[in-house]
């Protein structure tokens, strides 16, 4: 046993208030003030049990997690490779790429993402530490971001604007953000007009050619 004491590994550094060796496994505890860091992430919490034969952890209280790419998630447990290419997390709020998501559980597999009993938007959750009431949201039964094929695939999927639901769809796919040129559903946006009020646009992107594109954006008032 050690307190206030740090651990490195080839992939990892580990610092928490108190650490604790298994002799009969490879594992080892580490409790308080918990904070990890690697080449493409840190994270924090308040226990965490490391194996490094498997270069595994998992670890649960204020579970947050910032990678490298400004990803930022927070969870009440993960279960993950020292590497971070495949990780389980429950209860979660996130930023992941340009979208704030909340899910039940998520999966991460290399760079793609999946969620179960999920909601995602483009809109930030709080403001000024605030939560705030969103112009729009979607609720989901399942979220996949796949991220190698650049698209975001919804399985009972339905569209929140202010909370009130406005639409449902058993399915539902559009390109992630940073997608190449290509027909489809453009980011939801919001606007509040002094005469007409509050204004909704869905707007809907055809990539006729190469060199020329129409875009369609219907308006809700």
């Amino acid at each position: 046993q050690a307190n206030a004491s740090q651990l490195k590994d080839d992939d990892i550094i580990i610092n928490a208030d108190e650490i604790l060796f298994e002799k009969q496994s490879s594992n080892i505890k580490f409790n308080g003030n918990i904070s990890a860091k690697s080449d493409i992430y840190q994270l924090f919490s308040d226990h965490l049990t490391y194996n490094n034969q498997k270069q595994f952890y998992k670890a649960s209280g204020n579970v947050e997690i910032i990678s490298n790419d400004n990803n930022r998630i927070l969870a009440d447990k993960i279960k993950a490779n020292t590497d971070y290419s495949f990780a389980e997390l429950e209860k979660i709020r996130a930023r992941i790429d340009s979208y704030f998501i909340t899910a039940k559980k998520l999966t991460k597999n290399k760079e793609n993402y999946h969620a179960n009993s999920s909601s995602i938007t483009t809109c930030e959750f709080c403001k000024n530490g605030k939560k705030k009431i969103l112009p729009w949201q979607i609720y989901a039964k399942k979220v996949n971001i796949d991220n190698q094929n650049q698209n975001i695939y919804y399985n009972h999927a339905i569209l929140k604007l202010y909370h009130i639901p406005v639409f449902y769809t058993p399915y539902l796919t559009h390109p992630t953000i940073d997608a190449k040129k290509r027909s489809g559903l453009l980011t939801i946006s919001y606007e509040r007009d002094s005469l007409l009020g509050n204004k909704i646009s869905t707007p809907l992107f055809i990539n006729l050619a190469p060199n020329y594109d129409l875009t369609y954006a219907p308006s809700f008032f």
